[in-house]
């Protein structure tokens, strides 16, 4: 829509109508290129809502579209070292755990982030990150919020497995 409350619809398939009527609903995570990102965050940052440039990584940081939009950052800025996940080592209860650190979109968005951690970098386990929250999500506005899971234990403690690595998939909910 614009200043003329006119609202430009593109449609692929036939209009049905029901009694007569038409029935129009509005929903704010359409994707006509079925590639995994919104058409609105796409024209935001002038991407073609009809080209599947999910892959692509036109400012050259490391992070495609796909990520771009999952971590919030955008796909004409070098801005990986602000929105790319990170880990550490914090202190929870006297005891080191590893820690990862990432944006993520609020629901509903069409997005699934998976969460692993391994003892190297081949072997990956599922982790439920809400499971593993270590501090509650914090919001940043915009549809993101920052989240902080920990490992599964605490480092070098005798019997404590070995996780030295954990990661932050994302997947559009369409699939991978």
């Amino acid at each position: 829509s614009d200043e003329t409350g006119v609202i430009d619809l593109r449609q692929k398939d036939a209009l049905g109508t029901t009694n007569g009527e038409v029935t129009v609903s509005i929903d704010h995570n359409i994707d006509n290129s079925g590639n995994g990102l919104p058409d609105w965050w796409e024209a935001v940052h002038g991407l073609d809502a009809y080209a599947p440039a999910v892959g692509s990584d036109d400012d050259h940081d490391t992070l495609d579209n796909l990520l771009e939009y999952a971590f919030g950052g955008d796909p004409n800025v070098p801005d990986a070292g602000q929105v790319a996940p990170f880990g550490t080592v914090q202190e929870n209860d006297g005891h080191s755990y590893l820690t990862l650190t990432f944006r993520r979109r609020t629901p509903p968005v069409p997005l699934v982030y998976l969460l692993e951690e391994g003892s190297d970098a081949v072997s990956w386990d599922p982790v439920d990150p809400d499971l593993r929250l270590f501090s509650p999500p914090v919001v940043l506005g915009d549809g993101l919020e920052q989240v902080t899971v920990r490992g599964e234990a605490p480092i070098g403690e005798p019997g404590s497995p070995v996780r030295d690595f954990m990661r932050v998939k994302v997947e559009s909910a369409s699939g991978p």
